[in-house]
């Protein structure tokens, strides 16, 4: 859909809605648009992790453990680790 395209909808709609004379109507109308703007917000914000970079996480942390053995490097504590955040 085109920019233009997609403004005439919108124009259509606000002249629909300007009609509107019941204020039932027009409450409702208010809730629906509510709603649908926090799920497109909702959704949004959700990010979503794939599958490749869980596993590459896992993978970098394995080989990091695997690093502190063969040197004898110890790792940090859940102390140490909560002071760092």
């Amino acid at each position: 859909m085109t920019t233009m395209e997609l403004d005439a909808r919108k124009l259509r709609l606000v002249r629909d809605i300007l009609n509107v004379e019941d204020v039932h109507i027009i409450d409702k109308l208010q809730r629906s648009f509510n709603r649908q703007v926090a799920k497109l917000s909702a959704s949004a914000d959700t990010e979503y992790i794939s599958k490749e970079e869980i596993l590459a996480g896992i993978g970098q942390g394995l080989k990091e453990m695997q690093e502190r053995k063969r040197s004898g490097k110890k790792a940090m504590t859940l102390d140490e680790l909560i002071d760092e955040l």
